[in-house]
């Protein structure tokens, strides 16, 4: 069975997500870096664990930007709901996670 976790944060006038799919086992996932509603980003990868993803903010001059993606575990086999990140000029803000649209 597939999961999937969306996560928003609106910031300096614009839209940052990260869709974040599971495959039908835990170990792979696909993630999906949209800035504006535009695909910037993307990632397959197969296991868990830190995943850093780059991107800019549009703007004169544009604004870099990443998104982390952490996995923790808290014992047993599969790993807890991501905790996703966004960093950007110094800054370190929390991700929340939310239904997509």
């Amino acid at each position: 069975m597939t999961t999937r976790h969306h996560y928003h944060l609106d910031i300096d006038g614009h839209s940052v997500s990260l869709d974040l799919r599971t495959g039908f086992t835990w170990r792979t996932e696909d993630l999906v870096l949209l800035v504006d509603g535009k695909e910037v980003g993307y990632h397959h990868q197969r296991g868990t664990g830190t995943t850093v993803l780059e991107a800019e903010l549009p703007g004169e001059p544009p604004t870099p930007l990443s998104v982390r993606i952490d996995h923790p575990h808290h014992g047993g086999h599969r790993p807890h709901t991501p905790v996703c990140t966004l960093l950007i000029e110094g800054r370190r803000m929390p991700m929340p996670e939310s239904v997509p649209a």
